[in-house]
């Protein structure tokens, strides 16, 4: 364990520590923040407690605390995969609707030419009636 483990998971680690040992305070904590060694020594002196018992003890917070970073991890990496899906199923869902719309309107093309060219035709006369009108009016 080294001294920037401990100090990502500083809060939880001392949370586990101050539920072990009662007798131990923030302020002592706060003393050896990032001192393992220091740290241990203290507790140990404070407690009784041998050094491998307080060792062995620090390593399980700091496991468990990173243990919980994992999983909140994994628990956003599966929520982004979720959405991931959610995009593409709705990418695709678009995609059938616009291209079963251009079907639609190509069989709507061949079945009425005439209808089809007057409709054109008029909203191109009305597009360029707009924007004659705009120009003329700068």
């Amino acid at each position: 364990m080294n001294k920037q483990t401990i100090a990502g998971h500083w809060n939880e680690v001392k949370g586990k520590l101050l539920d072990r040992w009662g007798q131990l305070t923030d302020d002592d904590l706060n003393r050896y923040e990032g001192k393992v060694d220091q740290l241990v020594g203290f507790i140990q002196q404070k407690t009784g407690e041998t050094k491998e018992a307080v060792e062995t003890y620090v390593h399980q917070a700091m496991d468990a605390g990173a243990s919980g970073l994992g999983q909140a991890a994994e628990v956003a990496r599966r929520y982004a995969q979720r959405a991931g899906e959610a995009i593409n199923e709705g990418s695709q869902q678009a995609t059938q609707a616009v291209r079963a719309g251009y079907i639609q309107s190509e069989r709507y093309v061949r079945k009425h030419p005439l209808e089809s060219l007057s409709f054109c035709f008029g909203a191109g006369v009305l597009t360029g009636l707009a924007l004659g009108l705009t120009m003329r009016s700068r």
